[in-house]
C-alpha cells in the first residue's frame, strides 16, 4: 500500500479500539458504534479488498476472501500501465462508489469522460488500466504492477493471435461466398494508378502551398465521389521550430554498433540520403514552376470520412496515410502511393452493398513532412473525445473510440540494397515484400504487435503477388503520435529505420519521385499493401455484404 493508505487506514483501524477503551470506561453508548464500525470493516475486508489478481492461461481472476470473479481473455481488448497524470487525462473528474480509505479505494469510479470505472487499488502509484469489450474498464493495482502486466499482455496477445489465424490462416483462393475476399477483388491495379496519377497534378504537395490546398479539395471531391460522403476536416496552425542547433562531435563508442532511427540497426551498403531543396535539380520547366510556391507558415487542414459501423459505431479503426511531400518533384511514391491505397479502401468500404459492424475513418495528414504535425494535432484536438456520444441518446460518436490506428508510409519502391557503387537495380527485386513495422518500446506494444501479425495472416490469403514481413522499429511516421494510445502499425515499402534510411529508395524526397519513374511491379506493391489492409480491416471491423 502507498504511504498516504497506510495512514488513513491506521487511523481507521484506530477508532474500534478507541470506541471500545471509552466504552469500557463508563461511555457504554460507545459500545455499539464500536462493534458496527468492526462488522463494516470485516465485510469491506471479506467482500470488497481483493486478496490477489490470478492470470491464468484463459483468463484473469480476481480473488477475495468470500468469492471469486474471473475475466475471459477473450473479453480484454489491452492492458497498460498508468500514473497519476495518465489517469486524470483518461477519466477527467471521478466520485468514487463504495468502499474507500481503508486498504484502499474498492467499488465503482463514475468518472466525465470514460462512465463507471470498477475500481480495486490499494497505492496511488502503479495503476493497471484493463479495457474490457464487453463492458467498462478496469482500474487495479496488482502487487508487481511490471510483472503483471508483462504476464497479462502475454495472454492478450496470444487470443489476438489465435483470431487473426482463425480469421486469415492459409487457405486457397477466397471462395465466392467469402464476403471479404470479395470486397478485396474490388481493388484494381489502374485504378490505384490513376489515383496516384491524379495527385501529381499538384506537384510535391509541399505544406503550406497553394498546391497542397488544391490537392486537399481534390482528394476531398474524390472522396465524396466514391460515397464517403460525411467528409470533414480537421483546422490546425502550423508554426515551423527554429532552426535545430548544429550537433556536438559525437561521443559516441566506435565499438558499438550504429542504431537506427527507430531501433534497428544498419548493414550492408549504404548511400547518402537527404530532402533536395535545389529547384535546378528538376529538369522538368513546368514541374519546376508548379513547385515554385513556398511554404507559408498558418492555418492547416487535413480531409477525412466515416464508415459509420452498423452495431458498434462507438468504435473504429483509423486507416492514414499523409498527402503532402517535398523534393521538388511530384510526391507520387512519397507518399501518393499510401493516399491513393487509403483513397481506394475508401472507396471499396463506401459500397451501397458493404455494412461493417465498427466504425473506419480514412483520414489523409498533412503537415507529415515537417515534422508529423497533422497527426499530433489530430491526437491533441481528438484525445479526450474517444468514445463520447454527443448528443447523448443520439446514437452519434464523433470521435469513436480507437482500437487501432494502420498507417500508410512510401509503398511501391522495393528493389533491394544499393549495390557496392551505390547503384540501384532498375527492377522490383523478386523477393519484395510489405513491410508491417510496430514500434516495440511503445506502451501500447504488446497490442501493436499482436495487430501486425493479424496483418501478416491477411496478407496471406489475399494479397496477390507480394507476402508480408513484420518488424517491430515503425518509427518516423504518421503513427507514432498514437503508438502509446492504441495499437499503431506502419505499412511500407523497406523497413524506415534501417533500409529507407540507409538510401534503399533513391526518390525519397528527390526529384526523381515522379509517376513516371514507376513500373506496373512497383504500383502492383502497392496493391498488395491495399490487399492486405483491406482484407485485415474487413475482418477486424466485420464487413459483410447485404443481399
Amino acid at each position: 500500500m502507498s504511504r498516504a493508505i497506510v495512514v488513513l487506514t491506521v487511523l481507521a483501524l484506530a477508532v474500534p479500539p478507541i470506541f471500545l477503551i471509552l466504552a469500557a470506561a463508563g461511555r457504554e453508548v460507545l459500545a455499539v458504534p464500536a462493534f458496527f464500525v468492526i462488522a463494516i470493516y470485516m465485510w469491506v475486508w471479506l467482500r470488497f479488498r481483493p486478496s490477489a489478481f490470478v492470470v491464468h492461461h484463459d483468463a484473469l481472476e480476481i480473488v477475495w476472501p468470500l468469492k471469486r470473479r474471473r475475466i475471459l481473455r477473450g473479453d480484454i481488448a489491452s492492458a497498460r500501465l498508468i500514473d497519476r497524470r495518465q489517469l486524470r487525462d483518461e477519466i477527467g473528474l471521478g466520485l468514487r462508489v463504495g468502499a474507500g480509505g481503508l486498504w484502499g479505494g474498492f467499488g465503482w469510479l463514475w468518472t466525465t469522460r470514460r462512465g463507471i470505472v470498477q475500481m480495486y487499488i490499494s497505492r496511488t502509484d502503479g495503476f493497471v488500466w484493463i479495457e474490457r469489450k464487453s463492458a467498462g474498464p478496469w482500474l487495479i493495482t496488482p502487487e508487481r504492477p511490471e510483472e503483471f502486466l508483462r504476464t497479462i499482455s502475454v495472454i492478450v496477445c496470444a487470443f489476438v493471435a489465435i483470431l487473426a489465424t482463425s480469421a486469415f490462416a492459409q487457405s486457397p483462393p477466397p471462395a465466392a461466398d467469402d464476403p471479404i475476399g470479395t470486397l478485396v477483388s474490388r481493388l484494381d491495379l489502374e485504378r490505384y494508378k490513376a489515383t496516384v496519377k491524379g495527385l501529381t497534378q499538384f506537384g510535391d504537395r509541399r505544406q503550406g502551398t497553394g498546391r497542397n490546398r488544391a490537392a486537399v479539395d481534390w482528394i476531398e471531391a474524390q472522396l465524396k465521389s466514391h460515397g464517403c460522403t460525411n467528409t470533414e476536416r480537421l483546422e490546425y496552425t502550423y508554426q515551423p521550430p527554429p532552426p535545430p542547433v548544429p550537433p556536438a562531435a559525437s561521443t559516441a563508442n566506435p565499438a558499438n554498433p550504429p542504431a537506427a532511427a527507430g531501433g534497428g540497426r544498419p548493414r550492408g551498403n549504404r548511400t547518402r540520403t537527404g530532402v533536395n531543396n535545389d529547384p535546378n535539380a528538376q529538369p522538368d520547366a513546368r514541374l519546376r514552376a508548379l513547385n515554385t510556391e513556398p511554404s507559408t507558415p498558418g492555418p492547416r487542414e487535413e480531409v477525412y470520412c466515416t464508415k459509420v459501423g452498423s452495431t458498434r459505431p462507438d468504435e473504429m479503426y483509423i486507416v492514414g496515410a499523409h498527402m503532402d511531400g517535398i523534393g521538388w518533384g511530384e510526391a507520387a511514391n512519397d507518399d501518393g502511393s499510401g493516399t491513393a491505397l487509403v483513397m481506394e479502401l475508401a472507396r471499396v468500404f463506401s459500397g451501397p452493398d458493404v455494412q461493417t459492424e465498427r466504425s473506419i475513418r480514412f483520414i489523409l495528414w498533412n503537415n507529415e513532412e515537417s515534422g508529423l504535425n497533422g497527426s499530433t494535432a489530430y491526437v491533441t484536438q481528438r484525445r479526450e473525445l474517444r468514445g463520447q456520444e454527443q448528443p447523448v441518446g443520439s446514437g452519434r460518436y464523433p470521435e469513436p473510440k480507437w482500437l487501432g490506428m494502420i498507417q500508410h508510409d512510401m509503398m511501391m519502391f522495393d528493389h533491394g540494397m544499393p549495390r557496392a557503387d551505390g547503384t540501384m537495380s532498375p527492377d522490383q527485386r523478386p523477393e519484395a515484400d510489405v513491410n508491417i513495422e510496430f514500434q516495440s518500446n511503445s506502451r501500447m506494444a504488446p497490442e501493436s504487435q499482436a495487430l501486425a501479425w493479424a496483418f501478416e495472416r491477411a496478407n496471406e490469403k489475399y494479397a496477390t503477388d507480394y507476402p508480408a514481413a513484420v518488424g517491430p522499429h515503425m518509427t518516423n511516421t504518421d503513427s507514432n503520435p498514437f503508438m502509446n494510445d492504441v495499437a499503431a502499425i506502419s505499412l511500407r515499402e523497406n523497413e524506415r529505420g534501417t533500409q529507407i534510411g540507409s538510401g534503399w529508395d533513391p526518390q525519397w524526397h528527390k526529384p526523381t519521385d515522379l509517376f513516371a519513374t514507376y513500373t506496373d511491379k512497383d504500383f502492383r506493391l502497392g496493391l498488395n499493401a491495399a490487399q492486405t489492409t483491406l482484407g485485415a480491416i474487413a475482418g477486424l471491423t466485420g464487413a459483410t455484404l447485404k443481399k
